[in-house]
């Protein structure tokens, strides 16, 4: 809300109205405003503690404003008030006399890749291109996308394209259908820009191009995984193959393709083809996968395959071992244990590791073990009297023994620990002290 008056002090009240879950009007009473000055200024008034409000849903009325003009009683005042907006904190401006701070990050200086890098066009569904509008300011790429995070070891070597019929390589996946693009996309592969498509689809103008028909598997709980081997042992794409096991989400029935990689029950996992002029390579498994272990690039397989399909090299990065700085080693990896640090040599830093699970509840306390701990049970206790009319008895009783009267009393079990070989004899003791109303055990 922004405000300015004439030149005269006059003092301005909020009322909000909205309608509550029985569907009546309520009212709550804001903080009183003192207005002041030509000088327009801004208020923000969190709708929390200006007007107590909890978490919950409101269906706002009214806000009505009150202005007290006792102290210019006979003079001519004229009070503006504009801009009334209710919105997140972040489209809202920061207050009335409070500088408005802008954050500038340090400056990347972008390497300039050469005039015959590789364009690659990504058609993906994700919100790497969405528009972000803050404070009224339109960012068109509010921050790296998947797409660059893919490119970003071979940045100096590979660039985004601007459009499908502009690229060198077209990288499609895509859950959603967009028509008009795909159209374009097949007009560019069928002119002879090569296509690697990761797993899923969701246009028949792709599907038309794939050399596999490929539907989702029907979801059963956790998917089956299976190991992948190369057709061919030579295949160089597969060079380094990494021999875990991958999930299978995707039935696929070959058409007319190549098979590259298929699963350990012989099933398709990377099938080449060709459609219209382009080249077409389908991938089961998706993108992102460490289906090339070791190295830096985030998809190593989708580097290598750009590089057969395009005919320019993309060089291929060893992954960095973890620091080692002053004998410490950081991160998670085989040397190590968790994201903390370790000195190489002296195990892990912890004292001892059992197979018991334990949990701490506030005062309350549990464990579970994998094996029962032995117990140590008192039956017998010596009573003792302290107070009682008539007062119990002193002497022997057992663990179950009824009390016959309201009395106050102490007790003490002992037991003894068998000997064992080696080791001196042993003997528990403990004792309590209580209160007892008639007939409680």
């Amino acid at each position: 809300m922004g405000s300015r008056s004439s030149g005269e002090t006059v003092t301005a009240g909020l009322i909000l109205s909205y309608r509550d879950s029985s569907g009546k009007i309520a009212t709550k009473w804001g903080p009183r405003v003192v207005i002041a000055g030509k000088a327009p200024k801004t208020y923000l008034l969190p709708l929390d503690s200006t007007f107590n409000l909890g978490d919950a849903e409101y269906h706002i009325w009214q806000l009505k404003l009150t202005l007290t003009t006792a102290n210019v009683a006979g003079k001519k005042v004229e009070v503006e008030f504009t801009d009334f907006q209710i919105d997140t904190l972040d489209n809202l401006s920061g207050g009335d006399d409070k500088p408005e701070i802008t954050v500038h990050p340090p400056l990347h200086h972008a390497a300039k890749a050469p005039a015959n890098a590789m364009k690659i066009y990504f058609h993906f569904d994700n919100q790497d291109c969405m528009p972000t509008t803050v404070r009224g300011v339109t960012d068109r790429l509010p921050y790296p996308g998947f797409r660059e995070i893919l490119l970003e070891t071979v940045k100096e070597q590979a660039v985004l394209a601007d459009s499908p019929e502009s690229a060198d390589l077209i990288v499609y996946a895509a859950a959603r259908p967009e028509p008009e693009m795909a159209a374009r996309i097949a007009g560019a592969v069928k002119g002879g820009t090569p296509l690697y498509v990761g797993a899923v689809t969701a246009d028949p103008e792709i599907d038309a191009l794939l050399p596999v028909n490929s539907t989702p598997v029907e979801s059963k709980g956790i998917p089956e995984r299976k190991q992948v081997k190369p057709e061919s042992a030579a295949d160089p794409l597969f060079r380094g193959l990494n021999n875990a096991s991958f999930g299978v989400y995707r039935n696929i029935v070959l058409k007319d393709g190549k098979v590259r990689l298929a699963f350990a029950d012989g099933s398709p996992a990377v099938v080449e083809g060709i459609a219209g002029k382009g080249r077409v390579l389908y991938s089961a498994l998706g993108i992102g996968v460490d289906l090339i272990p070791g190295k830096a690039a985030y998809d190593p397989f989708l580097l290598r395959a750009a590089s057969e399909l395009t005919g320019k090299a993309l060089r291929e990065e060893p992954r960095p071992r973890p620091a080692v700085k002053d004998g410490w080693q950081m991160g998670a990896s085989k040397d190590n244990f968790g994201r903390f640090g370790i000195i190489l040599g002296d195990g892990l830093l912890t004292e001892s590791i059992s197979n018991s699970l334990a949990v701490t509840n506030g005062m309350g306390q549990y464990e579970f073990r994998a094996e029962s701990a032995p117990r140590i049970r008192l039956t017998d206790w010596q009573l003792k009297p302290i107070s009682g009319t008539p007062a119990e008895k002193p002497g022997e009783i057992t663990w179950d023994h009824q009390y016959a009267q309201e009395s106050a009393f102490s007790s003490a079990g002992r037991k003894h620990i068998p000997t064992e070989p080696g080791r001196r004899n042993a003997s528990l003791s403990f004792s309590r002290r209580r209160s007892c109303r008639e007939c409680a055990r």
